[in-house]
């Protein structure tokens, strides 16, 4: 999605500072979320996590794509980056208990 930021940011009309907080927010949500998502590991089956990772991700690629501001690029911008953060940790956990050697 990092190349298509720019070219929403420029067609919607928003400046440049806001279009690299649009990408910055993407990241600050995965380190937020990171431990979090470790944490609910301990309580939610891996699988279950990895899908409602993907579905976030989903939803969040949805929303950006139908955003109109540059307060709906955030949100959907933060939405996509707890999926990730959930999708990576939980399926980098189910690898690691699949495979103990």
């Amino acid at each position: 999605a990092f190349p298509i930021v720019p070219l929403y940011a420029h067609a919607k009309k928003i400046g440049d500072v806001t279009a690299g907080g649009i990408l910055g927010a993407t990241s600050f949500a995965y380190l937020c979320a990171s431990p979090v998502c470790g944490l609910l590991l301990l309580r939610v089956p891996c699988r279950r996590l990895v899908l409602t990772g993907l579905v976030l991700i989903a939803l969040g690629n949805l929303a950006f794509m139908a955003s109109s501001s540059a307060f709906l690029f955030y949100v959907a911008r933060v939405i996509t980056g707890i999926g990730n953060a959930s999708a990576e940790i939980a399926a980098m956990t189910l690898v690691s208990r699949q495979y103990t050697d």
